[in-house]
């Protein structure tokens, strides 16, 4: 690579369009809506809006229409429905892609910080770095609204999948 080539950038910039695969055939657009540069605590973080958009293709920004792009928005865990945003390591990794760059005021409008908390009041939940699973909850409202017999029956595969993994654990420590 010579000296003018451009190298792809390790970080995430504010305006970038996301593109995960949480679940196979399924790809979820994302939003980065703010950036915070390395401080003394916290390497370089990011703010992320998982937007309502499910595709059963991997999607280009042309794909898209942008100006119809809106964040999810869901009950947190004390049933206050808030927008899916979200902080993550702002460093870039093989599991989501950027599919171009937007400007995004339209999605979310409040001020935006980096503090910790349930999507209440400004501060939002601490994911750690972007993983392949970003944008799941969408996953999930799409396929309760449009695939909902299927939905059902994986939703109560996967109960009985966690409570029978309980179960192994209490015999096991026993």
């Amino acid at each position: 690579m010579n000296a003018t080539a451009k190298k792809k950038s390790l970080f995430v910039r504010t305006g970038d369009l996301l593109r995960s695969n949480p679940f196979s055939g399924y790809w979820v657009a994302s939003v980065v809506l703010a950036t915070q540069e390395r401080t003394d605590q916290f390497s370089e973080l990011c703010l992320v809006g998982v937007t309502g958009t499910v595709l059963s293709h991997e999607f280009t920004k042309d794909d898209l229409d942008i100006e119809k792009l809106t964040l999810l928005r869901q009950p947190n865990r004390l049933q206050v429905e808030v927008p899916c945003i979200y902080i993550y390591a702002a460093k870039l990794n093989d599991s989501v892609s950027v599919v171009g760059n937007i400007d995004s005021p339209h999605l979310y409008s409040e001020p935006l910080r980096f503090e910790i908390g349930d999507g209440q009041n400004g501060k939002w939940p601490s994911c750690g770095k972007l993983v392949p699973s970003l944008g799941s909850q969408s996953v999930h409202a799409w396929r309760k609204i449009n695939d909902y017999e299927q939905w059902s029956r994986d939703v109560e595969a996967a109960r009985q999948s966690h409570q029978e993994m309980i179960a192994r654990l209490k015999a096991k420590a026993k």
